[in-house]
């Protein structure tokens, strides 16, 4: 995805020199204007796609979060009746360490 939106702003980079060029020689080109404007609706376009791409994968990473709060909701009401009665006791009786996918 970086490589795409590194040659639409090279793209608009080339469009915007061509029209600088073309005016400095005083012969303006509609054709540089156009390819300019174009180059810029392309790029505006990789900008919003990378955004949405983005905004999903944060989506689905706070779904994920929430089926693992779920999921220790579970494992809590199956392992406290199984818990010691004694109030000495800090930790379950059946201890599963949840190590991160991260790590």
């Amino acid at each position: 995805m970086n490589a795409i939106l590194q040659d639409q702003f090279q793209r608009v980079e080339n469009a915007l020199n061509a029209l600088i060029d073309s005016i400095a020689s005083y012969t303006p080109s509609t054709q540089a204007v156009e390819t300019l404007l174009e180059a810029d609706d392309e790029l505006t376009r990789g900008l919003d796609q990378r955004q949405f791409t983005i905004t999903l994968s944060l989506s689905n990473f706070s779904q994920f979060f929430l089926y693992v709060a779920e999921i220790l909701g579970y494992q809590y009401r199956l392992i406290k009746p199984i818990m010691p009665k004694s109030s000495s006791c800090a930790k379950p009786a059946l201890h599963y360490p949840i190590k991160s996918p991260l790590h």
